[in-house]
């Protein structure tokens, strides 16, 4: 029996809307006006993006908790979240680009996917009027339409008001705002919306209107005032999971998920997690850890996901958005008051369900209402619905029907509007709670199986296979069955089980199948009544082979690098998983995990190696792995040549690339050159040739710089230089990529400031725009403070909403200021500050605090606040004299704290 939320069941209510839909209508009470919004996903190919060594946020998934625990994270990539996370195993992180792709190679990780934004759907174009076919309950309320539709009222009115008060709703969105009159039942609230986390109701106030239209349609009071809801009186809770411009990160949306699982005291399974959830956002394309938070949540959830609104009116092409896509949720259409689906609601084969969705009445933004149309507000409907089913679930204290139940009720129950069964606009039809709630005659016990897992599987000779499914008693009566595992239609193992009407057991049968021989069989479970079969594959185990080995035997100078690359292939009948080494000299020089399926050969760059440690001469290397191994013999000439590259290059300006070749041999280099060439179209590089007519002696190093000048309209990602040293007929080539970046920034602050303790000192800093383009949004912030100093007000000034963003050549200031506890140590404190232009160019500058307790009572002249030169000499003065200032005679330490304090200044 599921016992009321003990289990922590949910029914997760996906509604994906545009916010400017709501805004571009007219409100019967109060709304304001924002701009659309555009649904949007990172652009991994985007014009300077492709650098190994850029800063990116991704989500990383796991196979399991213990994985995550155990794994090692580089030194240069921080973890930003997700350590808390229970209902899925992820961590949030960010670093550069190429530490992740060698962590997703390894075994323990499923996934490393960019931090993608999510957005809500584009407007709808509604009728601004409240129709004469609403209902008026009393003077001022309105019952809108689709609630009337679906049988809201009706059904509700079955159901006891205090159970209906023990379901918990949560709408993840942009908050809610509670102060509205229709929504005092908001109880809880989190806030993850710009990368916060934080807790309370108060953290997760509205301020962009999309949240709380789609809590109205779930739960707007019966109180004669405004509208009503399809389930007044459950309990919700505002998880604001979007910013004021609709808009968020997949990290935001799955730690939402997160604490709307574990209810306000953070633990799953608990009495106040959350029974229903309401997602509103959505995009156009997909992304696997959206796919498997979604996913995720279904194990303890029915996932409803609106169907979105680009429709076509065209059931030959499929708009469903995601999530509604995946197969753990249900995707909900739109519908009128024909019960028709409107050209904008999606069609598809996802398409599950259909509730009202145009010309919908609901709660509004400090107060009143607002008439919008919308597959978003459809949803809510099948919200509220899943709420009052829950209700009925409850009346006797036992939570009994699981959120699968739910699901298949309403499905079971739904009208049919677009022709018999199911279709691509509406699914098995439209929502009715009245009948979700019917009874049905108790029926003989009958018992189901569902969730056979492993499913179809393959596994390697000698490995063992533990085989489990649900059972449920679907009929109206307790019974017993046997369960039987087949092999090939024969009976290798059984297990009996006792069920009540709806309960369900899940049955687990392990350690099968370790002796079978490679081939292909069949096994199921069955009962009296069903039978579900799937099919095993027995093979043989993966074996990794070095094909080959590059660069081969190869010469190269001391302090270049080589690119070793393994061509590896997997020779058995599975896909595997290995650790594959390259060796340096009979040491392990690096490790990466390689994943081939059966038969697959890959030629794949496993290191960039470092060579500056090692003498000249000879050295083995090789590539192997736990099957393999492949070697050659790599040689180490003495000469070097080092290369030192700007960050980026803006088209249309200079850059200088400098180079430094070494001369390691015991003897002078007579004939020593430098030949530069640009391998990019629009790109030169002045001068071409250089070269020492007197030769380089031993030890000795030459220092030289090209200038390299790129062409205004080059657009590419990046350009190439090649630089060829020869020394004495040797020649020794390093190829190197620069950045080409049409959006530029330089970032000024001073490298030095005096204070006290117990005072606060304000930092300014200019950011100039020195590229050619005019991005939409930047900042200015402070991302690393010291402590104790600590930021007076917000660390981040952002450009582009309240400030402009600086045209190219132009710039713009902005002063933080530091409060400097009284407790603080004298001593000196790091800031550091970022200026941001666009999402991919940033540039840091450090300032040095220095604090000194004391040095105050040295400010005894003009300009005060600060120690002057009147006021060193007088701190000299006074030290030669032996005299006092303050309490206490000036000491030499004294006398070089002030003059210190005063060089900081003039600094």
């Amino acid at each position: 029996m599921y016992r009321h939320r003990g289990f922590g069941y949910l029914i997760v209510i996906v509604s994906v809307i545009a916010v400017t839909l709501l805004l571009l209508v007219n409100p019967i009470g109060s709304a304001a006006g924002q701009q659309p919004v555009t649904t949007v996903e990172d652009a991994d190919n985007a014009t300077g993006s492709n650098v190994a060594s850029e800063r990116v946020s991704v989500i990383v998934e796991f196979k399991n908790t213990s994985a995550r625990e155990q794994a090692t994270i580089p030194g240069e990539v921080s973890v930003t979240g997700g350590q808390n996370i229970t209902f899925m195993p992820v961590l949030f992180m960010q670093g550069p680009r190429s530490a992740f792709e060698a962590l997703e190679d390894r075994a323990s990780v499923i996934a490393v996917k960019r931090d993608s934004r999510v957005a809500v759907e584009p407007p709808q174009a509604t009728d601004p009027s409240v129709s004469t076919s609403e209902q008026v309950s009393a003077a001022n309320q309105v019952v809108p339409w689709g609630a009337d539709r679906i049988s809201a009222q009706d059904g509700r009115e079955a159901v006891s008001e205090t159970a209906i008060g023990d379901v918990d709703v949560a709408v993840l969105d942009t908050g809610i705002d509670y102060t509205h009159s229709d929504l005092e039942t908001v109880r809880w609230g989190a806030n993850f919306s710009n990368g916060v986390t934080r807790f309370g109701r108060s953290t997760a106030l509205d301020n962009q209107g999309h949240g709380t239209a789609v809590a109205g349609v779930v739960a707007a009071a019966d109180d004669e005032d405004d509208v009503v809801g399809v389930a007044p009186g459950v309990d919700l809770y505002a998880i604001k999971v979007m910013n004021r411009s609709g808009e968020g990160r997949l990290s935001w949306v799955i730690n939402g998920i997160d604490a709307a699982l574990k209810g306000a005291d953070g633990e799953l399974g608990t009495n106040d997690d959350a029974e229903v959830l309401s997602l509103s956002l959505g995009s156009a394309t997909g992304a696997s850890s959206l796919q498997d938070a979604i996913n995720a949540a279904s194990d303890h959830a029915v996932v409803v996901a609106a169907a979105g609104n680009g429709g076509d009116g065209d059931v030959s092409t499929d708009e469903v958005t995601y999530p509604a896509r995946y197969d753990g949720a249900i995707a909900v259409a739109a519908t009128d008051r024909s019960d028709e689906t409107p050209a904008f609601s999606a069609e598809g084969a996802a398409v599950e369900l259909a509730a009202p969705g145009v010309d919908v009445t609901t709660t509004w933004l400090g107060g009143g209402t607002i008439t919008a149309s919308g597959t978003s507000l459809a949803t809510p409907h099948v919200a509220g619905t899943a709420a009052i089913v829950i209700a009925q679930d409850l009346e006797d204290g036992d939570r009994d029907r699981s959120p699968n139940d739910v699901r298949t009720g309403l499905q079971e129950t739904a009208i049919d509007i677009e022709g018999d069964g199911i279709d691509k606009r509406s699914g098995y039809g439209l929502v009715n709670v009245t009948a979700a709630l019917g009874i049905k005659p108790a029926e003989p016990a009958t018992f189901s199986i569902e969730s056979l897992s492993p499913g179809p599987v393959s596994i390697v000779h000698g490995e063992s296979v533990t085989v489990s499914a649900t059972i449920t008693n679907t009929g109206g009566q307790a019974g017993t069955e046997t369960v039987a595992l087949r092999l090939n239609g024969s009976v290798i193992a059984e297990r009996s089980v006792t069920l009540d009407t709806n309960e369900s057991e899940t049955i687990t049968i392990g350690n099968v199948f370790a002796d079978l021989s490679p081939n292909d069989y069949e096994y199921s479970l069955s009962t009296g009544s069903e039978s579900v079969t799937a099919l095993l594959t027995v093979q043989n185990p993966a074996q990794f082979v070095v094909r080959e080995l590059s660069p081969g035997n190869v010469s190269i100078s001391s302090g270049d690098t080589v690119t070793i690359n393994g061509s590896v292939k997997n020779t058995g009948d599975v896909a595997g998983a290995q650790v594959v080494s390259v060796w340096f000299d009979d040491e392990v020089l690096t490790e990466r995990n390689l994943s081939l399926s059966a038969g697959e050969t890959q030629a794949i760059p496993i290191t960039d190696t470092e060579v500056s440690d090692f003498d000249p001469g000879s050295y083995s290397y090789g590539v192997k792995t736990e099957n393999d191994s492949r070697w050659a013999t790599l040689r180490i000439r003495p000469h070097d040549i080092a290369v030192v590259t700007p960050i980026r290059v803006v088209p249309g300006r200079n850059a200088t690339v400098s180079y430094t070749i070494s001369n390691d041999d015991a003897e002078v280099a007579q004939n020593v050159s430098l030949a530069v060439e640009a391998q990019s179209a629009g790109v030169t590089v002045r001068p071409t040739n250089q070269s020492l007519p007197d030769g380089l002696p031993a030890g000795a190093v030459w220092t030289t710089n090209v200038t390299l000048a790129v062409d205004r309209d080059v657009h590419r990602g990046e350009v190439r230089v090649t630089g060829v040293a020869t020394l004495d007929g040797e020649s020794v080539r390093v190829n190197k990529t620069v950045p080409v970046s049409r959006t530029d920034v330089t970032l000024h602050a001073p490298d030095r400031l005096t204070t006290t303790p117990g005072s606060s000192v304000n930092i300014s800093y200019t950011l100039a725009n020195t590229g050619l383009t005019q991005p939409s949004a930047g900042a200015i912030s402070l991302p690393s403070v010291t402590d104790p100093l600590s930021v007076n007000g917000s660390d981040a000034a952002f450009l582009g909403l309240g400030s402009p963003v600086p045209a190219p050549g132009e710039s713009v200031e902005h002063t933080f200021r530091l409060d400097v506890p009284a407790s603080t140590p004298s001593g000196t404190y790091a800031i550091t500050g970022q200026g941001n232009l666009g999402s991919d160019v940033a540039e840091q500058t450090n300032t040095t605090i220095v604090v000194r307790d004391g040095i105050d009572r040295f400010d005894q002249y003009e300009p005060s606040g600060e120690i002057g030169l009147q006021d060193v000499l007088a701190t000299i003065n006074a030290y030669n004299n032996g005299d006092q200032i303050g309490d206490d005679e000036v000491s030499i330490r004294d006398v070089l704290d002030v003059i210190s304090a005063y060089n900081d200044r003039s600094d």
